[in-house]
């Protein structure tokens, strides 16, 4: 059963390293000039990534993907697990995409 568990391990470590880290974003959210950013505006912390990593992977797991539809029904345009940790995802350099 551990077996099992190894790559949602290995995904959760790998979210909440990065998220929660100096670059407040994954390799492809860095790609795609995305960053995590919390309520306040400040960088995320180690919590804030552990809680956003294992509620995406929860909830993607148990919708197969359909709780994603929740930010096109939502004031803010956020996921469910972006509420819940007190994050937002956000453009990582907002004047280069207003050019």
């Amino acid at each position: 059963m551990i077996v099992l568990l190894w790559p949602a391990l290995i995904v959760v470590a790998y979210a909440t390293l990065t998220i929660g880290g100096s670059g407040s974003a994954t390799l492809g959210m860095r790609m795609m000039r995305l960053k995590v950013s919390g309520f306040d505006g400040n960088a995320p912390n180690y919590l804030q990534g552990l809680v956003m990593s294992v509620l995406f992977c929860l909830s993607f797991a148990l919708t197969g993907g359909l709780i994603l539809l929740f930010a096109l029904f939502n004031n803010h345009h956020r996921c469910l697990h972006d509420l819940l940790s007190g994050t937002v995802v956000v453009n990582a350099n907002p004047a280069a995409a207003a050019v």
